[in-house]
C-alpha cells in the first residue's frame, strides 16, 4: 500500500518517496556496518588488563601498540595489546600497576574490522579503584585525620608491638624535647634500638667493623681468568652473616652462601646497579629489606664490593599501612626516633620495583656505622625506608613532588647551622646533596627547603654543616695575646699532645670567640688541622671562589681559572678534605697553591 499510495513506477524504477526511504535505509546500515568500541567495566581495577569490546570481529594486525594508547595523570602509560581469539574484545595490560583512585582515557585510532571497515578514533575513559587493604587488621591502621586540618598523624607498628615497645622502655632521658625509648643503645637479633646515648651525632655501634671480602675467600678456580666478575658479602647490622640473600645485576643473580658471600661472574663492567634483594632471606618471624648499590666494575677481573653489605631486618615495630592512594597528607613518625617525620602528600601513590602498587612500608632504624652502603658524613640520625627500591608517584600534580622528611635536632644546633640534605643515587654520581634546610622555629627540627621532595625512598640523610666562616677573620696583631687587636676578636688555643718525630706533629684545641657554631669540641674550638671549604657563590657545579677556613676563622680565598677546574691562592695549604657547604665534595690537594674539584 505504501508503494501504491506514495510512489510511481516508470519503466521498472521506483521514485518519489520510498525511493528516499531506500536510499536512507542504506546510508543508516552502512553506519551501522562501522565497528564500535566499548569498555567492559567504566570503574576498572589499578592491577588488571584493561577489556575493550568491539561490536564485530576486528583485525587483529590492526590492533597493536602503535593503535592503542592509555593516557593517565602521568601522561602515556606502556602498555601490551591482545586480541582475542574471536576479534570481539581487546586486553590492554600497562607494564606496572595504574594508579589506584584515579582517570585514565583508553584510545584506539587506526583499527579495521576483519572486513576492511575503519574504526572512528575513539576515546574511553574509566577511573580505577582504591588499593584494597590486605586485612581489617591493616584497615585499623589508616590514619585519620586530625580536628584541626586535613593531616593525619601515624606511628609505625601495631597496637600490639607498639605495646611491646614501651614495655621495653627504661628511666628515659631528653635530647633537646625528645624522649628516647632507651637510655642506652642496643642491637637485638639484628635489630637496632637507638638511645639517649645515641643522639649527639653518636648514632652508631662504635664497633670494629669486619673484614670485607677478598680473592682468597674462595677456592682456587673460582674466578676465570679474562672474566669479568663481582663479589662480596651480606651481613645483618649484628655482623651475622646473612645467607639467601638474592643478589642481582643485569641478566646475572644468585644468592649468598652461608657465610653471606656471593660471586656474579660474566658481567658488564663500568658503573653497574647492584640489587640486594633481603626478602629472599626471609624465614619465620624474620624479614629484611632491599636496596641497590652502585658499583665500578673494572674488566676482565675479579671486582670485590669495597664494603660490607648491611641488610636491615624489619620489625612489626618498623611496619605501617597507608592506603593508596593517601586521602591526606600523612605524617608518620617511630617510636625509636622520637622527632623524624615524614610527610607523604595526599595522593601518593607509592610502588615497588616491578611496579606494583603498596600498601605497607616499613621505616627502619639503622646505625650509620652499618648501612647498606657506607655514608658521605657522620649522619647525626640515619634509618632506612623500605622497600628501598620503591618509587613515589602521585595522582595530583600539585603534590607531584614526593616524600619530604623532617629530622630531630639531636645535636642540639643552634639556628646558624644549615642542614644538608643527602640522597644516594646507585644509578649515577653515588651520595649527593639534592637540597638544604633549616631548623624549625623552634629549634628542634631540621626541615627541607624548596624542592626537598624525593621520589625515591633509597637511603637518605642529613647532615649539618658549619662550614661558613665568621664575619671576622683574625688580621694576626697579637701584642694583646690572646685578643686580636684589630678586630677584639679572643683567639685561645692549648696543645694537649706533641709528638717530636720526623715529622712533628700536634694536637692543638682552638677557641675563638664570635663564632656560631658548634665544632669538634664545641662552640667556637675546634682543632687547629682541620680545615673547612666554603663557597660564598654557592657550590652550583665551579663556582667562582671556594675559601679555606682555618680553624681559628683565618680565610684563604682560592679562584678558578679560566676554562678550567683549578682554583689558585698563593699561600701554602696543607692537605685536608671537607665537604662544600651545598653540594660537591672538594679536595685540597698538597700543592704551594692548587685546590682541585673532584
Amino acid at each position: 500500500m505504501f508503494v501504491r499510495n506514495l510512489t510511481t513506477v516508470q519503466k521498472g524504477r521506483i521514485y518519489g518517496a520510498v525511493a528516499f526511504a531506500v536510499i536512507g535505509l542504506l546510508a543508516t546500515a552502512s553506519a551501522i556496518a562501522r565497528p564500535v568500541a566499548s569498555l567492559a567495566l567504566t570503574e576498572q581495577p589499578y592491577d588488571q588488563a584493561v577489556v575493550v569490546r568491539f561490536s564485530e570481529r576486528m583485525s587483529a594486525a590492526s590492533l597493536s601498540e602503535k593503535t592503542v594508547t592509555l593516557m593517565g595523570p602521568a601522561g602515556q602509560t606502556p602498555v601490551h595489546v591482545r586480541t582475542s581469539a574471536d576479534g570481539k574484545h581487546v586486553d590492554i595490560s600497562p607494564q606496572r600497576d595504574l594508579l589506584p583512585g584515579a582517570t585514565y582515557t583508553t584510545f584506539v585510532d587506526g583499527a579495521d574490522s576483519a572486513q576492511g571497515d575503519r574504526l572512528p578514533m575513539t576515546a574511553l575513559t574509566f577511573t580505577t579503584k582504591a588499593a584494597a587493604l590486605a586485612s581489617a587488621a591493616m584497615a585499623a591502621q589508616i590514619p585519620e585525620p586530625l580536628s584541626g586540618g586535613p593531616l593525619a598523624r601515624v606511628i609505625t607498628g601495631t597496637q600490639a608491638a607498639q605495646a611491646e615497645f614501651s614495655a621495653s622502655c627504661d628511666a628515659a632521658k631528653n635530647s633537646a624535647s625528645f624522649a628516647f625509648c632507651r637510655t642506652s643503645g642496643t642491637v637485638d637479633d639484628g635489630i637496632f634500638v637507638p638511645g639517649q646515648s645515641n643522639s649527639q651525632a653518636r648514632w652508631r655501634l662504635n664497633k670494629p667493623l669486619p673484614a670485607t671480602a677478598t680473592v682468597t675467600d674462595w677456592p682456587r678456580n673460582t674466578f676465570a681468568r679474562g672474566e669479568t666478575a663481582l663479589f662480596g658479602v651480606a651481613r645483618r647490622i649484628d655482623d651475622k652473616p646473612l645467607t639467601n640473600v638474592t643478589v642481582s645485576l643485569g641478566a646475572q643473580s644468585t644468592r649468598t652462601d652461608a657465610k653471606g658471600r656471593f660471586v656474579l661472574k660474566s658481567v658488564p663492567s663500568g658503573h653497574q646497579t647492584l640489587l640486594v634483594d633481603g626478602s629472599s632471606a626471609n624465614h619465620a618471624a624474620e624479614e629484611y629489606g632491599q636496596f641497590l648499590v652502585g658499583v665500578n666494575l673494572a674488566e676482565k677481573k675479579a671486582n670485590p664490593v669495597p664494603f660490607t653489605l648491611y641488610v636491615p631486618r624489619i620489625s612489626t615495630r618498623d611496619k605501617i599501612t597507608i592506603p593508596s592512594p593517601t586521602t591526606t597528607e600523612t605524617v608518620i613518625s617511630h617510636p625509636a626516633i622520637p622527632g623524624l617525620e615524614i610527610h607523604i602528600p595526599a595522593g601518593t601513590v607509592i610502588r615497588d620495583r616491578q611496579g606494583h602498587v603498596l600498601t605497607e612500608l616499613a621505616v627502619v632504624p639503622t646505625p650509620a656505622d652499618r648501612s647498606p652502603v657506607p655514608l658521605p658524613d657522620n649522619f647525626p640520625v640515619y634509618f632506612s625506608i623500605e622497600p628501598a627500591t620503591a618509587m613515589v608517584d602521585s595522582v595530583t600534580p600539585e603534590n607531584a613532588d614526593g616524600i619530604h622528611v623532617v629530622y630531630p635536632n639531636y645535636g642540639n644546633q643552634n639556628q646558624n647551622a644549615q642542614a644538608q640534605f643527602w640522597l644516594y643515587d646507585p644509578d649515577r654520581e653515588g651520595w649527593m646533596i639534592y637540597a638544604t634546610g633549616q631548623l624549625s622555629r623552634d629549634g628542634t627540627q631540621f626541615v627541607g627547603d624548596k624542592g626537598s621532595g624525593v621520589l625515591r625512598p633509597m637511603p637518605q640523610g642529613v647532615g649539618v654543616s658549619n662550614a661558613q666562616p665568621p664575619a671576622d677573620s683574625p688580621t694576626g696583631c697579637y701584642d694583646a695575646d690572646p685578643v686580636d687587636c684589630a678586630t677584639g676578636i679572643f683567639i685561645h688555643s692549648v696543645t694537649d699532645l706533641h709528638i717530636g718525630d720526623v715529622l712533628p706533629l700536634d694536637f692543638t684545641r682552638v677557641y675563638r670567640s664570635n663564632t656560631p657554631y658548634s665544632f669538634l669540641f664545641g662552640h667556637g674550638a675546634s682543632l687547629s688541622g682541620l680545615l673547612s671549604l666554603y663557597s660564598p657563590s654557592g657550590c652550583t657545579n665551579y663556582p667562582t671562589e671556594i675559601d679555606v677556613i682555618d680553624a681559628d676563622g683565618g680565610r684563604y680565598a682560592f679562584f678558578i681559572g679560566t676554562g678550567g677546574r683549578t682554583y689558585t691562592h698563593t699561600a701554602r695549604i696543607i692537605t685536608a678534605k671537607a665537604y662544600c657547604s651545598i653540594s660537591r665534595m672538594a679536595q685540597l690537594t698538597r700543592s704551594d697553591r692548587y685546590v682541585r674539584m673532584h
